[in-house]
């Protein structure tokens, strides 16, 4: 006789369907009662400093005086510079120098003296009319080979800068002039004499601020 297996009769048990939350609505902002009276005020508060303003800049616009177009004149304006209608001279050495139109040149040489020309090796500045126009020179010019050293002075150098040189000036106590030691660029040496006599001490200084080297 055979044997049947034995089936489960137990029932099979329900699974619950999963059931949504409910859904709360979020709550509503409430309005502020005093909304609707702080924007007017504030309105108005804007629209009264806005017309203040504008009042105040008309009022100070009516008080400034009122402006007249410059026309330029064309009358020619006179020059600053002293020195613009002096003489100027030139020397094949290297310099340049202008003095006034009253004053004269005088180069000295073996056969006798004449105006400066430009490969003078020496000459000075005098006034038109002197009787002894080299004891009255106002300033005196002297180009050498070898650089003078001022032994005797060696005491009173000091290094200066004239018109943007480099230049070695004595004072001495026993001659009427400065010296002014100037290392030209084409490897030469230039003296310079400047009177300190107080009737040519200022012309001497005018022309010796006008000296430049031409290359």
């Amino acid at each position: 006789m055979d044997t049947q297996p034995t089936q489960n009769t137990q029932p099979i048990p329900t699974i619950p369907t999963p059931t949504a939350p409910p859904i709360i609505p979020a709550p509503q902002p409430q309005k502020s009662p005093l909304l609707p009276i702080i924007l007017p005020l504030l309105v108005l508060i804007f629209a009264s400093i806005s017309g203040y303003l504008y009042l105040q800049s008309r009022s100070l616009r009516s008080q400034l005086p009122t402006s007249q177009a410059i026309t330029p004149s064309s009358t020619p304006q006179p020059s600053l510079d002293p020195t613009a209608d002096w003489i100027s001279y030139t020397n094949n050495s290297g310099f340049t120098i202008k003095y006034p139109a009253g004053l004269l040149t005088e180069a000295i040489a073996a056969d006798g003296s004449s105006p400066a020309s430009s490969d003078s090796y020496g000459f000075h500045i005098y006034k038109s009319g002197s009787e002894s126009p080299y004891e009255e020179r106002i300033i005196d010019f002297q180009i050498s080979q070898i650089e003078p050293t001022y032994d005797q002075w060696s005491k009173l150098k000091q290094e200066i800068r004239l018109n943007g040189l480099q230049v070695t000036k004595i004072s001495p106590d026993n001659i009427p002039f400065e010296i002014y030691s100037i290392h030209l660029p084409n490897k030469k040496f230039l003296e310079i004499y400047a009177s300190t006599n107080p009737a040519r001490k200022d012309i001497a200084d005018q022309i010796l601020s006008t000296f430049q080297f031409t290359n």
